[in-house]
């Protein structure tokens, strides 16, 4: 969508992707497109816990490939 999101519309966008919907169902929900949803639904802080569990288990394997 061409209009700026709003804090606020990030908000139920995350309420409402906690509560099962799906992408496609919440963009309907909200008048914004899947990609707009998929862009705001990825949070820092998610993407972050993301990158450190890739860390971690690249580090495990590299352990157990030693032995």
């Amino acid at each position: 969508m061409s209009r700026p999101i709003t804090d606020a519309q990030i908000a139920e966008i995350h309420r409402l992707r906690d509560e099962g919907y799906s992408r496609h169902r919440v963009a309907k929900m909200t008048g914004h497109t899947s990609e707009t949803v998929d862009n705001h639904w990825f949070d820092a802080d998610y993407l972050e816990w993301v990158d450190g569990f890739r860390v971690r288990w690249e580090n495990m394997r590299k352990r157990f490939k030693r032995k």
